[in-house]
This record gives structure tokens, sequence and C-alpha cells, in this order.
């Protein structure tokens, strides 16, 4: 099959990731490598929560291209909850990758297909495929591939849904690594400017880990645990590990009830598994 091919090449980059400690989705690494399997104009990740709150990352190369008024109409949320895609997902709870072109009319009517259309073909983004990888509820992570012309093939929709669990992996290894928690989805990550890696590094320092246990957790060299640190005291205006747990407990970027290491063996601490894939478990 055509597909096999396709999805071969997959296989390679998800195994190669899931070798390092993921401890943030990586997005931007997948965007790359979707654009050249699909071989598509434009191309977003995009997330939403429990709460309602959402956000997309339009990548480098469309930015220029995406006039200002179609970016306020997306970013305001006004066309969301009109989009084909999103009404396709919300209407079924179907987890499959999803193409505009077969969402039948009974679930998004013409007018609004006609108005997506019309603000995003003069971009040439208006043939969408959505390729979820977290959906649960409101909640969901996907990427959305655009182009213009024909419909994305059964050929492209039958890759899609073969990559599905295999994002869904690397989502599920970010997340356990992380915490469970993304560092875009926490207001407080956010606030204190903390990448992913100061978050992961922060929650092992609470759950008792030293800078060695924390670097053979990451994979990285003690030094570069001691960078991390000195980065996330700065950060969070603190000047010691106890006031950095203490902060990052009643901030909400800790769980105060999480597990402590203390006086286990580190040496041996096991690695984490991959668990089972479920784009409804994230």
């Amino acid at each position: 099959m055509k597909s096999d091919a396709r999805v071969a090449r997959w296989v390679e980059v998800v195994t190669d990731l899931l070798q390092q400690p993921l401890t943030v989705f990586p997005h931007v690494r997948i965007a790359s490598e979707l654009r050249q399997t699909f071989e598509v104009t434009a191309l977003s990740w995009n997330w939403r929560e429990h709460d309602g709150s959402f956000g997309h990352q339009l990548f480098p190369f469309i930015h220029e291209l995406f006039a200002s008024e179609a970016r306020d109409a997306w970013d305001s949320g006004e066309m969301l909850e009109r989009h084909p895609l999103i009404k396709w997902f919300a209407a079924t709870g179907e987890p499959a990758s999803q193409s505009i072109g077969r969402v039948p009319v009974a679930i998004s009517g013409r007018h609004d297909r006609d108005l997506i259309a019309e603000i995003l073909h003069p971009f040439e983004c208006d043939e969408q495929m959505s390729i979820p990888y977290v959906l649960d509820g409101s909640k969901h992570r996907a990427f959305v591939l655009a182009r213009s012309g024909d419909d994305f093939s059964a050929d492209d929709l039958e890759v899609a849904r073969r990559l599905q669990p295999l994002l869904a992996a690397l989502s599920t290894q970010a997340s356990i690594l992380s915490g469970g928690s993304e560092p875009f989805g926490n207001p407080a990550a956010h606030a204190f400017a903390l990448t992913g890696r100061e978050v992961a590094v922060l929650r092992l320092l609470a759950e008792g880990y030293t800078a060695y246990g924390i670097s053979r957790r990451l994979s990285n060299s003690p030094r570069t645990v001691h960078k991390h640190l000195e980065h996330i005291y700065r950060k969070l205006g603190v000047v010691d590990r106890l006031s950095a747990v203490r902060l990052a407990i009643e901030v909400g970027l800790v769980d105060e009830g999480r597990p402590h290491a203390f006086g286990s063996d580190e040496s041996v601490q096991p690695e984490f598994p991959v668990p089972r894939i479920d784009l409804h478990q994230q």
C-alpha cells in the first residue's frame, strides 16, 4: 500500500523521539514532518481545555500570508464553533482524523462552509484535515493541515489515522514526565515564564530528588540541572529549594499531594514506560 511507505518514516521519527525524556510535546518537529508527509500549504497546532480556553500556533511559513483580519477572526473564537471539523467532532465524538470535504451537510451546512471558505481560500487553506491526538470531551489537541484545490485523498486520511496512536504515545510520555500538565495550559508556568523542562525539573525537585537524581531522570548532566535550577530560582524570585517548592505548591505548579522520593535509591529508579495509547485518556 502507498500509505505504508509514508507511515514507515513516522515509525522512525516517533521511535527516535520516544528515546528522549520528553517533557513537552514536540509539536514543532511534528509539524515539520507533517508538512513534508502531506505537502500542505499551511498547518496549525490547536488546543482546547475543559474550561473553554483555547489557542493555536500558526507556523512561521504562513504567518506573513495570513492577513490580520483572518487571524483576528480565529483568535477571537468568532469562527471556531462554525468550523465544519469542530462541528463534526462535537456531534460525533469520533476520534479518527477527518477532512472538511467528508463532513456531511447535515452536520455543517452550506452557509458555514461558504463562510469558512471565503476567509481561507485567498490563503490556499480552504481544504483542511484534522489529526487529533487527544480528544476528551471539550478538551482536545490536534494538528490541522490545510491546502487548496481537491479534498484530502483516501490515502491521506488513512495515513493520518495511522499516525494518531503514534502522536498519542508521544503526548502521553510528555504528560507523564511533565507531571500531567503541559506548560501552555498552566497559567502559573506562563506567569513565571517557565519552560517545559524547567517545570519538569521543579516537579522532580518537589518530589525530593537531588540534582543528580533529576539528571538521571531527565537524561541531563547534573551541571545542566543546576543551570535549570538557577533559572527556576531567578524566575520564581527565590533563593533555595524549599522556597521554590513552597511557592510552586502555592501557585499550582506542583500538586501538594505528589509522592516524595526522599530516602529512595535513585540509582535504581525505573524508566517511565510508554503506556497504552488512548486518545480519550490524557
